[in-house]
């Protein structure tokens, strides 16, 4: 369900590409954490970075929950906003001298990384 169900495929590969990357769907959760890992950005991107699948997983996590129990619809375009702001906000909670706005990491992240 957090890899291979194809509406979060998609999620998925809209938020790598949100990085300027492309990929292969990796086999299990294990597989991507590894290969999370090994991409080498400078430090205060690599923590925004490493924020992402742990803020993908929770969004996947909280809207199966709402689907099951509150009958909720799926929206890619939702979840894809969702993850990305949740990136930006825990991002900024880790980084304190992170001090681009929420917005301007998630509507501009390549400019965010380049300026940190």
């Amino acid at each position: 369900m957090l890899l291979h169900c194809h509406f979060i495929w998609r999620v998925w590969s809209d938020i790598v590409n949100w990085w300027n990357l492309s990929w292969v769907i990796p086999g299990s959760v294990e597989e991507l954490l590894q290969w999370w890992s090994s991409i080498r950005h400078k430090f205060q991107v690599k923590e925004i970075w490493k924020v992402v699948p742990l803020a993908m997983m929770w969004s996947v996590w909280k809207l199966r929950n709402e689907c099951l129990f509150k009958e909720a619809n799926l929206d890619f375009a939702e979840l894809t906003k969702l993850v990305k702001v949740r990136v930006a906000l825990w991002a900024k909670s880790i980084l304190k001298e992170l001090k681009h706005a929420v917005h301007d990491i998630v509507s501009n992240l390549k400019q965010v990384c380049y300026c940190v």
